[in-house]
């Protein structure tokens, strides 16, 4: 397994693609954890993030777990790849290693996201450099992205030293977010072709989308766990719909000119 697993590896380095392991309940996850480490090892050299690994902050281990690997990173010299998500078990993990609440795991994913940021991750010996990392931050949570965004985007326009931050979420979830973070990507690729600003450049979110790739029978339990991670999505439905009108609308007053908008309260 350990064979093929580098042989899949090597065959998406070769065509410059990055991979990111996933997360699963904790009677498995030490193992994927470590494996994972000997493939970071391995791949994330010269200052680039191949492979990354996946964290749950619903978890109450995951900051020092966190930590354990940044220390490797930094003695070692690597890349430290992370996914941060929420977390997708809840339903059949031990109740006693997740937080007790959701405010629980939202304070303990975005301090970890804001430690990672600005580079103060607690516990890291401050002697030695500060090891590269590469973050995806993968949810579905607008706070979350907004907090992320507005910390590194202070961070740059400070000129003090951040981490690459990348942000994602699954294709057909959240896209108002997604469509938000491409709209800010928009207007500064806009300005920096203008102004010719290297901040500007610095300052555009990298947003993507997970496509889920196969059969149904393959991608369901996948599928099914996004679900149950994304429970509280039914609720903010009725904003995405308003959110979806009004951007069809800014886009076909875009393409037929501004004089539409009359049609807006029909």
């Amino acid at each position: 397994m350990w064979t093929e697993m580098l042989s899949l590896c090597h065959a998406a380095k070769a065509k410059d693609i990055r991979v990111w392991i996933d997360a699963e309940q904790q009677d498995l996850q030490p193992t994927i954890d470590e494996w994972t480490l000997l493939l970071m090892r391995e791949f994330n050299r010269n200052g680039q993030a191949f492979m990354y690994n996946t964290f749950q902050a619903y978890l109450k281990v995951t900051p020092r777990n966190i930590l354990k690997y940044l220390k490797i990173a930094q003695d070692e010299g690597w890349t430290m790849g992370i996914k941060l998500v929420r977390g997708a078990y809840i339903a059949t993990e031990r109740r006693d290693l997740i937080h007790a609440t959701i405010e629980e795991t939202h304070e303990a994913y975005n301090g970890i996201v804001e430690d990672l940021l600005r580079q103060q991750y607690p516990g890291l010996d401050e002697k030695k450099r500060y090891p590269e990392v590469a973050l995806m931050l993968a949810s579905h949570n607008e706070t979350s992205i907004k907090n992320a965004y507005s910390i590194q985007k202070s961070l740059i326009e400070q000129g003090k030293p951040t981490i690459k931050l990348e942000y994602g979420q699954l294709q057909g979830m959240a896209d108002e977010i997604s469509c938000g973070l491409l709209q800010l990507c928009q207007r500064s690729g806009k300005e920096a072709a203008e102004k010719q600003n290297e901040m500007e450049d610095k300052l555009r979110p990298r947003a993507f989308k997970c496509l889920a790739w196969g059969s149904t029978q393959e991608c369901l339990q996948f599928l099914l766990r996004r679900v149950k991670e994304n429970g509280d999505a039914v609720s903010r439905t009725g904003a995405w719909v308003m959110g979806f009108r009004s951007e069809i609308w800014r886009r076909m007053k875009a393409s037929f000119g501004a004089d539409w908008g009359f049609y807006l309260d029909y």
